[in-house]
């Protein structure tokens, strides 16, 4: 159960692709220009990355399935909020109170499936949880386009309301054995965060977001714009590439299981004709 709660609530989290392709109606609503729209994207995106790192350090102390639980709580709330959004600086308020939320969900979420299951599964149960980031990635443009066709584009906010709270309603019931301090500490120390291993992972997750987050905020503007193209059907163009990563995240966990983060020519743990020694 706590590794669907995770691939739930990475799939709620990441529906919020739903708003990339209502951007460009958002900037005609309020009279903002497409490089002050981009703050709608950043507001939220910052907060929860900042916010994420806090959420860990706390479900140290808390046990994650409460800190979870109260991100999911946070964003349904916070939801319900854009029914009275009125002006672009409550919309950015909101987005970031929609961030805190969010980094306490994906501040946790990894160490749902992580504490569920044993070590040698750890790949298959992330997968899984990316397998709903990547469906709501792929799934929330399509989403957002219909929704902003026919209702306008608070509802690509609006729709996920229930769904936040019925979901937290259900990691409240579900999630209590996995709160509490742990019995050994898992904290970890300043100085590890200082690794070459942890900043190259760092670095290389950066350039990666960095460059998806372009996309994310041009894209919309060319496809509703320059090619004139609806809400839904750019909605349903722009879900490809997440899509794609949906498929490949489950067969990125599993292979991780199999033969390590790093492959490497004749190193596997479990694959025929390899030696498990050269782990």
């Amino acid at each position: 159960m706590p590794v669907l709660l995770a691939a739930l609530g990475a799939l709620l989290m990441s529906l919020d692709s739903a708003i990339n392709i209502v951007l460009p109606a958002m900037s005609a609503a309020f009279g903002v220009s497409p490089a002050a729209i981009r703050w709608v994207i950043i507001c939220y995106v910052l907060t929860y990355a900042l916010s994420a790192f806090g959420a860990g350090l706390l479900a140290d102390r808390l046990g994650p399935g409460p800190v979870f639980t109260a991100g999911l709580w946070l964003c349904g709330v916070v939801f319900l909020g854009y029914a009275v959004a009125h002006s672009y600086g409550m919309v950015l308020l909101l987005r970031v109170l929609q961030g805190l939320g969010g980094g306490l969900v994906y501040g946790t979420a990894p160490a749902l499936v992580t504490l569920a299951l044993p070590r040698e599964r750890h790949g298959r149960g992330l997968g899984t949880m990316s397998l709903g980031l990547g469906v709501g990635l792929g799934v929330g443009p399509m989403l957002g386009g219909v929704l902003l066709d026919s209702f306008g584009w608070s509802a690509a906010f609006l729709f996920r309301a229930p769904l936040f709270l019925a979901m937290a309603a259900l990691a409240q019931s579900r999630l209590r054995a996995l709160g509490g301090a742990p019995a050994i500490s898992r904290r970890i120390a300043w100085a590890d965060l200082l690794r070459l291993p942890v900043l190259r992972s760092a670095a290389l997750a950066f350039l990666s977001n960095h460059a998806q987050f372009a996309v994310w905020l041009l894209v919309p503007f060319y496809l509703v714009g320059t090619l004139a193209l609806s809400p839904s059907l750019g909605g349903l163009v722009f879900t490809l590439t997440p899509l794609g990563a949906a498929l490949a995240a489950p067969l990125g966990g599993t292979a991780t299981d199999r033969i390590g983060p790093r492959w490497r020519p004749g190193w596997s743990s479990s694959w025929p004709g390899c030696s498990p020694s050269r782990r």
